[in-house]
């Protein structure tokens, strides 16, 4: 058996999406998470989107990650924005409005 590196976006949305884990850990994942061009990566934003209660600050940030992503590839309708808990949607709404309004 050979030795094998563990998949870092993997790793960095296993965090993510475990709300026992601490905020800083938490952020510090999004962040690893922010520029990964994964396909789990939006399965994983989403999932949080809908789900954190109780890290409202990261709730936030997320929203603000999925409007960025689904923004720069056209898929803003595609998001179950009604199912978003209130922080994740209004960092959704915020970075929404600032990508619109920017020259």
């Amino acid at each position: 058996m050979g030795d094998h590196e563990p998949d870092p976006v993997e790793s960095a949305i296993t965090v993510l999406v475990d709300s026992a884990v601490a905020h800083a850990q938490r952020a510090r994942a999004l962040d690893e998470l922010s520029q990964a061009a994964d396909v789990r990566v939006r399965d994983a934003l989403v999932h949080v989107a809908v789900s954190e209660a109780r890290d409202e600050e990261l709730a936030a940030k997320v929203g603000r990650l999925l409007a960025k992503r689904a923004w720069a590839d056209g898929s803003t309708h595609d998001l179950p924005l009604h199912d978003f808990t209130g922080p994740a949607y209004l960092g959704f709404d915020a970075e929404l409005t600032d990508l619109m309004s920017a020259p």
